[in-house]
């Protein structure tokens, strides 16, 4: 994989004679020895990892545009620029790969992968002189005013900016190797000059980061400020802080840190020479990708989640407004005293008559001053919608269900029909989660038939998972608009018909975008069952529909290898898994259409109130659009980037959900490359897995059932009638057992893997990993449920985004690390993972309630 900088034919460390080559033939894809004159690239261009990061890109410019529109942040372009540039130069880099001796394709990239941080530095500026203006009294940091600071460092980022796009210029494939040599010289030495600027700027923030503690710690106390601490009886102070400085901080702090990185491996990616024996740094992509392209993706992740338009709101917001403002000030102020002289000048005339000599003189600067007053700015920091971003959205209708007993509530239908609707939940999870991996099975045969590596066929299945991610952001919100029912027919359909480019598609890049609509449309079931379980079950129900729904969601994947390799081994082919996948989608949609009522409480009294004339005369609801959109469209990354509960069981689950993943690329080699089993024969062990997540689910319902017994015994006892409300702390014993059973089945699995031993040991370990993963999965799922039940929507979201990503990734490198590492270290390196994980459930269990307790977002 190449690097972003020039290509600089590579000669011995210490040469100081002009580097010499010779001109190559270019063999596939154009592509020859990196030490020729026609090479345009350090290091081979990998087709597959630029496919994911100009996906990543994108999918980070997509959310930028969105949250710059919500938020209504005018100077946000400049961040849109950052990331759209990044996904530009990515797509060439992608192209480029496939068609290597293209000079313009390999410039483009290059340049504009090398400038674009440099976008990420002026809005990081931008937003600072914004935080100066807004919460800073005198609105100045040292001598430097809020309206200089985004100036004067964005003056000097245009300075680096010129520097580092002359040396780029200079360092462009296709110039001699003495001029590349000056050109990176140059190059460096505006990157140099841009980390100058930003230790200066780094020196700003913490002189401001100071001056806000002190302003906090200075503040007087105000009587209402202080009030009685039930749980000790003491007195505490309350204090209002700038509402998010301090996160917005931290995250310029954190993404000043990736810029940085991104500049030291520039600066000493050639300290070592370019001779790629002496120095492999230039020379192999995966540095490139780890210390430049991730930096960049991490920054512009940061500045999604913790966007300034959440903190920074307000008129007082925009500098813009602000300069306006100044302007009509100093406009008022210089006409008070115009016409101040013009009556001094008439007082003193009228009083050589002996008239009185005052009274104009003050009636005029009482006016000026009113003037002056309503043309100034109010100094504290406005409330906007942004503020309700965390909190409990209202309902969609003022109404509610007369009582408990309301036969409206889909909770009190009948068990009959909650069931039902429970299976058509599962039969769309089903239909989702098979269709996800199906495809892994035909990769040899698309590989054969298309003429690419296995690795290229993989991102069949990489894409599919990443449409997961792409799908939540727009499911969840338009269910909480349109309900349940609507949104799932819609998504089951569209998918239906997506399938048909997959099994019929005559090029590869034709039946890859249909996977990734695939999956991005068949998430509405996975998005959206959360939101539907909670509608019709209680808390405790919930857990065993919910453990059902997930068992099927992970046996799924599993299943789905076994079908399609049957299915391609025989004489219907690799499409027909496509096809399976249509058939199934279109049963699915039919079983919608007839079988799932809407069961979203709002949806269903807005019905009422049109339908019954009692509620005719019943307020309506006067929310807006946009404010609906900003919500649910941000407050999944809001909640990502603040909720430490939500972040690490997401992570982890994540990580379970990727080595569900990884299996469909481990078990090929294993049972296939290693034991030389058939195609269908050796998609058998997956049932061992799929065994597992069954064993899982069991645990999960008798843990429930036993729950609910002592539940009811506890409430007879009582004899309140009352059940108990139990902590969502409840549920962890079994996430703990879970974390402890997964690296035991990854440690067996991978040491009992050699052929000379019977496979006995592997179905066992993969009996482990399948319970302990579906354990930590749905007690993960159902914990973060009770926690954010008022967003579960955006909670499940914010969940899917991040956990799809993981699988869709894990899968890409499974190929390597297991060639590469052997079965056995690829398996222990994922259990030590898994071992490093075990203190998550535990320090939930322990200090859950005390976590909660500190977060304004959560229903403690």
């Amino acid at each position: 994989m190449a690097t972003p900088t020039t290509h600089l034919a590579p000669t011995s460390a210490t040469s100081t004679a002009e580097p010499t080559c010779t001109t190559a033939v270019p063999g596939k894809y154009g592509q020859v020895p990196i030490i020729a004159c026609n090479s345009n690239y350090n290091a081979i261009p990998a087709f597959i990892p630029a496919v994911v990061v100009t996906i990543l890109f994108g999918v980070l410019t997509l959310i930028h545009v969105i949250e710059a529109f919500i938020f209504k942040k005018g100077y946000a372009w400049v961040l849109i620029m950052a990331a759209a540039w990044e996904t530009i130069a990515f797509a060439f880099h992608t192209v480029g790969s496939h068609d290597q001796q293209n000079v313009a394709f390999a410039t483009i990239w290059q340049i504009l992968f090398l400038l674009s941080p440099l976008w990420v530095n002026a809005f990081v500026y931008m937003t600072f002189a914004r935080m100066v203006h807004v919460y800073i009294p005198d609105r100045r940091v040292w001598i430097v005013k809020a309206s200089q600071v985004s100036k004067l460092f964005v003056l000097a980022d245009i300075l680096s900016f010129i520097v580092q796009a002359a040396g780029g210029i200079l360092v462009s494939p296709g110039v001699s190797a003495s001029t590349q040599e000056i050109g990176m010289h140059i190059y460096e030495g505006g990157i140099g000059l841009q980390e100058v600027f930003i230790l200066c700027f780094i020196g700003l923030m913490i002189a401001f980061h100071l001056r806000i503690n002190k302003l906090n710690k200075e503040r007087p106390l105000q009587p209402e400020e202080v009030t009685l601490n039930s749980a000790n009886g003491e007195y505490r102070r309350e204090t209002e802080r700038p509402r998010g400085t301090p996160a917005l901080l931290y995250a310029l702090y954190a993404v000043l840190a990736f810029i940085t990185m991104r500049i030291v491996f520039r600066l000493v990616e050639f300290l070592g020479g370019r001779d790629p024996d002496a120095n492999p740094i230039p020379y192999h992509e995966y540095y490139f990708y780890s210390l430049d392209a991730f930096p960049m993706l991490a920054a512009l992740l940061i500045l999604a989640m913790v966007h300034p338009g959440h903190f920074i709101t307000g008129p007082d917001s925009s500098l813009r407004d602000a300069k306006k403002e100044e302007k009509k000030v100093k406009k008022a102020e210089k006409k008070a005293m115009k016409e101040q002289k013009k009556a001094d000048k008439e007082a003193k005339r009228l009083g050589a008559y002996g008239q009185v000599k005052y009274p104009i003189t003050g009636v005029i600067a009482m006016a000026a001053q009113d003037e002056i007053e309503s043309a100034t700015p109010s100094m504290s920091p406005a409330t906007s919608d942004a503020d309700t971003i965390t909190s409990s959205l209202p309902s969609l209708s003022p109404l509610a269900f007369k009582d408990e007993n309301d036969p409206d509530n889909p909770k009190n239908w009948s068990l009959l029909r909650r069931l039902f609707i429970t299976f058509i939940w599962i039969a769309g999870n089903l239909v989702a989660s098979v269709s996800s991996s199906i495809f892994s099975s035909g990769a040899q045969a698309i590989s054969e038939e298309f003429g690419v590596g296995p690795e290229v066929v993989t991102l069949g299945v990489s894409l599919f998972v990443v449409g997961y991610s792409v799908g939540p952001p727009f499911w969840s919100p338009i269910s909480e608009q349109f309900g349940r029912r609507y949104p799932m027919l819609a998504g089951m359909a569209l998918f239906t018909i997506f399938c048909i480019p997959v099994a019929v598609g005559k090029n590869l890049q034709t039946i890859l975008v249909g996977r990734f609509l695939c999956g991005m449309t068949s998430v509405s079931a996975i998005a959206l069952f959360g939101g539907g379980l909670v509608d019709i079950w209680h808390p405790e129900q919930r857990a065993i529909a919910m453990a059902t729904v997930i068992g099927i969601v992970l046996g799924g994947p599993l299943l789905a290898p076994v079908m399609g390799n049957f299915i391609t081994a025989s004489h219907l082919g690799w499409r027909w898994t496509g096809w399976l996948s249509c058939i199934m989608g279109g049963s699915c949609t039919v079983l919608v259409f007839f079988g799932l009522p809407e069961t979203y409480a709002p949806i269903i009294l807005q019905k009422r109130r049109r339908l019954d004339p009692a509620f005719q005369n019943a307020p309506k609801e006067t929310g807006k659009w946009r404010k609906f959109v900003r919500v649910y469209l941000v407050r999944p990354f809001v909640l990502l980037g603040t909720e430490p509960i939500l972040v690490l069981m997401t992570l982890y689950q994540a990580f379970v959900y990727g080595i569900l993943y990884i299996v469909f690329s481990s078990y090929p080699i294993i049972f296939r490359e290693q034991r030389h089993w058939k195609l269908g024969l050796s998609s058998l062990p997956f049932l061992g897995m799929m065994v597992g997540v069954f064993i899982g689910s069991a645990m999960i319902v008798t843990r429930t059932v036993i729950a609910q017994q002592a539940s009811r015994k506890k409430m007879a006892e009582d004899q309140s009638g009352i059940p108990p409300s139990p902590a969502p702390e409840r549920r962890l014993p079994l996430m703990m057992a879970g974390s402890v059973l997964l690296p035991i089945g990854l440690f067996i699995f991978g040491w009992t893997s050699a052929s000379d031993i019977p496979v006995v040991g592997m179905i066992i370990g993969s009996l482990f990993v399948g319970s302990g993963l579906l354990c930590i999965f749905v007690t993960a799922m159902t914990y973060i449920l009770d926690v954010y039940a008022h967003v579960a929507n955006s909670a499940l979201g914010a969940n899917t985004i991040v956990r799809s990503f993981f699988a869709a990734g894990f899968p890409l490198f499974a190929s390597y690390m297991y060639h590469g590492l052997g079965v056995a270290w690829a398996s222990s390196v994922l259990g030590f993972v898994s071992v490093a994980m075990i203190p998550i459930p535990i320090i939930f269990y322990k200090y859950g309630p005390r976590i909660r307790a500190l977060s304004k977002n959560l229903m403690v």
